[in-house]
């Protein structure tokens, strides 16, 4: 609502127009409605000055405030940043980096942590059938992990038995909240057998993988740039992606399963499957009948 001033007649707030339509009635002085209008204008511009200089008050008290949150929170916020970079860091550029990134964050927005959860995490009720929507508390602090080879011993050898673009590459997962509103966010990125095994083996069957849609020229274009881009494959779908994640660095060995047809067809009529899939091994289809060919077999 904005501010004005209003001038008192006969004890009484009235408006300056009102008092200038009973000056044209000859029920006030006109020159005392003159006095009244600077005596207003001056008034109005005192007023704004003060309200510019409390405005201006108000800022430097914040300041000063953040100033001293930034301060006093600086050795906790860093004590607690130092044992997560000493447990996980481990001389990782990408990794010390976001976490200063994170503790500027902390320091910089610590009023959301005063703040109460109720506050925080305001509820929309959405149509019956419909999860109500909930803001997620300290989103920007959590982390994905796509892939957990922590208590991996030996390299990952992955066998992917469904090789559909979201099996093998992955995929950003969207959320319903509303009647017609969609919403995602990082973690929803969801890893593909791609990924999880990079830095070893996948294998799946090559007949499977050149059906599915998508599915040959992506796996084409990751292992020529060896970098797989985390992104959504529905052709049908008119509602856009709001996130793109960076391109992850990969190395891993394609095996692909399929018959001397369907190789010399590849080899023959594809340019960029001989030179990205350079070894082929057959299997013979007669061995002799010996106990150490039924044991290994077997």
């Amino acid at each position: 609502m904005k501010q004005d001033i209003v001038p008192l007649f006969e004890g009484k707030p009235v408006p300056l127009e009102q008092i200038e339509v009973l000056a044209e009635q000859d029920k006030f002085d006109p020159e005392e409605l003159n006095t009244l209008r600077k005596n207003i204008e001056q008034a109005r511009s005192d007023f704004d000055s003060v309200m510019r200089q409390t405005r201006e008050l108000e800022k430097e008290i914040q300041r000063e405030i953040s100033s001293l949150e930034h301060k006093y929170g600086l050795p906790v916020v860093s004590g607690i940043i130092s044992d997560i970079r000493v447990k996980h860091s481990k001389n990782n550029e990408k990794i010390d980096g976001y976490l200063r990134d994170v503790q500027e964050h902390i320091l910089s927005n610590l009023k959301t942590f005063k703040e109460k959860e109720e506050e925080q995490q305001p509820v929309t009720y959405a149509a019956p059938g419909m999860l109500p929507y909930q803001t997620k508390q300290f989103i920007e602090y959590q982390v994905n992990v796509l892939v957990d080879n922590s208590h991996t011993e030996k390299v990952p050898v992955i066998t992917e038995t469904t090789p559909t673009y979201k099996n093998l590459f992955g995929t950003i997962e969207r959320d319903i909240e509303r009647v017609g509103v969609w919403s995602t966010d990082f973690t929803r990125i969801k890893a593909g057998s791609l990924l999880r095994a990079n830095g070893g083996y996948i294998v799946f069957d090559a007949l499977d993988a050149l059906i599915e849609p998508g599915v040959w020229e992506f796996l084409k274009r990751t292992l020529k740039n060896r970098l797989l881009t985390m992104q959504n494959y529905d052709p049908y779908s008119i509602i856009p992606i709001a996130i793109k994640p960076e391109p992850i660095p990969i190395n891993v060995k394609v095996i692909m399963i399929g018959d001397d047809y369907l190789y010399s067809r590849l080899y023959n009529l594809v340019d960029d499957f001989k030179k990205i899939f350079k070894i082929r091994a057959s299997f013979d289809t007669e061995m002799p009948n010996s106990r150490d060919n039924i044991m290994a077999y077997v």
